[in-house]
């Protein structure tokens, strides 16, 4: 298997807005997301494809994860999000909590992490304390917030969790949910299965197709929309063709 390096999001002349592509960005101009032109047109290929009616009508918390990581479960969270808020008019919660991806970042990077989902289950913070406003209004962002690795299963197991994740339901039509990696984080399964409906995200030409199908086992029982591959180079495995779209 190849070995998954961390690559540098795109930048924000990436997004191309003419041909079709988003650029997202805090109320105080900071880039938070690009969302390129070949990217939104896959996944909005892919909303498509799971039926516009069930995606709007059934689905209000969607987790997307995928099996190990490093495979650009945080970039097609953020990018479905705002595919789903910008074309389909709907109010959209990003939850980020992916720890495991955010702890990555900041061996590369020294910004302090922003208080959020962590905070708002240990009771210090509230809601709409720790809510990241984006430049498209019906779009918010509710990063993790930091939490020790120990402590990760526990708080997604909790009733605190449950209650959270109702609230911001109520509040949004849509919430979406970057989840760590189903064969690495043991509370991947637990988030999963508190959504109504979970994307697996999968790095074609690198994830083995034996880790995608035990991801797949690890997820039975849960409503699996479908898998996105991510940075597609080659032909599709004829076995997952059926379920996929490019990105």
């Amino acid at each position: 298997m190849a070995r998954k390096r961390n690559r540098p999001g795109p930048s924000p002349s990436a997004a191309r807005p003419e041909q079709g592509g988003l650029l997202l960005t805090g109320v105080d101009g900071e880039t938070l997301h690009v969302v390129p032109p070949e990217v939104a047109e896959a996944l909005r290929f892919f909303v498509t494809r799971t039926q516009t009616s069930r995606w709007l009508g059934d689905h209000r918390t969607v987790a997307v994860t995928s099996a190990l990581a490093g495979e650009g479960v945080s970039f097609t969270a953020r990018s479905l999000a705002a595919i789903t808020a910008h074309d389909l008019q709907r109010s959209v919660c990003l939850v980020e909590t992916n720890w495991w991806a955010q702890s990555r970042r900041r061996r590369h990077d020294e910004t302090p992490v922003r208080r959020g989902l962590a905070e708002i289950m240990e009771g210090g913070a509230a809601l709409d304390d720790v809510l990241v406003s984006t430049s498209d209004p019906r779009l918010a962002i509710l990063p993790a917030g930091e939490t020790p690795i120990a402590l990760r299963p526990v708080l997604v197991a909790s009733d605190e969790f449950a209650a959270v994740l109702d609230k911001i339901a109520s509040r949004f039509d849509t919430v979406v949910l970057d989840v760590p990696p189903v064969l690495r984080a043991s509370e991947a399964i637990t988030i999963c299965d508190r959504c109504e409906a979970t994307i697996l995200v999968v790095e074609h030409g690198v994830t083995p197709e034996r880790q995608v199908a035990q991801a797949l086992e690890e997820l039975e029982g849960v409503d699996v929309l479908g898998l996105l591959f991510n940075r597609t180079r080659s032909k599709i495995p004829r076995i997952l063709r059926s379920l996929t779209a490019p990105i």
